[in-house]
C-alpha cells in the first residue's frame, strides 16, 4: 500500500512539474495566444457596406489551435457559407502579433497585432500592399470564455468597404 501511495505522489508530482514548465516555456506573446485556444461558437452580423449591401447574419464554429510545437497557432472558421484559414503567431523580434487569413473564394490578408493587457484587447492593423485599403480588428475579452470583434475596413476617403462586422465567440469546450 506505502509503493501505492508513493507511486501515487511520483506521477502527481512529475505532472506539476510538466505543467509548470510547460507553462514557464511560454512567452508572454504565447500566453496572450493562448486566451484563443479552443473551440468556439461564432455569431458575425456584417453591416452594409460597399462590398456587402445588405446587412447579414452568420452563425458558425471557429478552431483554434497550436501547431508546429506550439510556434503558430492554426485557426479554421466554418459556417453554412464560409470557410476561412488563419495562422496566427507572436514575433519575439518586433514584440508584435502576426496573422494570416485565407477564404475558400481566394481572398486574403495579413495583420500585425498588438496587445493591451489593462484592456483585454488585441488590435490588429491590416497591412495593406497598396491597394489603397485600411483596416482594424480589436478582439475585446470579456471574459475566460467570451470575446467580442469589431472589424472595419474603409477605402482611402474612409468609405466602408466589404467589412463592417461584429461578432461574439463562446467557448464550447472548457
Amino acid at each position: 500500500m506505502k509503493k501505492l501511495q508513493l507511486l501515487l505522489v511520483l506521477v502527481l508530482f512529475a505532472i506539476l512539474l510538466i505543467t509548470a514548465v510547460n507553462s514557464a516555456a511560454m512567452s508572454p506573446g504565447m500566453k496572450v495566444l493562448n486566451r484563443y485556444v479552443g473551440t468556439w461558437k461564432s455569431h458575425i452580423v456584417f453591416q452594409p457596406a460597399a462590398w456587402s449591401p445588405r446587412k447579414e447574419e452568420v452563425t458558425g464554429t471557429t478552431k483554434v489551435e497550436w501547431i508546429l510545437k506550439t510556434q503558430f497557432q492554426m485557426i479554421t472558421r466554418q459556417s453554412d457559407r464560409h470557410e476561412m484559414l488563419e495562422i496566427q503567431r507572436y514575433d519575439e523580434g518586433t514584440k508584435k502579433f502576426h496573422r494570416w487569413n485565407f477564404d475558400a473564394n481566394g481572398g486574403n490578408s495579413f495583420w500585425i497585432g498588438s496587445w493591451d493587457n489593462k484592456s483585454r484587447t488585441m488590435t490588429w492593423e491590416y497591412v495593406d500592399f497598396g491597394m489603397g485599403i485600411k483596416g482594424k480588428m480589436v478582439d475585446s475579452f470579456t471574459s475566460e470564455g467570451e470575446y467580442q470583434t469589431t472589424t472595419v475596413m474603409e477605402d482611402s476617403s474612409g468609405r466602408l468597404l466589404f467589412l463592417d462586422t461584429h461578432a461574439s465567440y463562446t467557448r464550447m469546450d472548457k
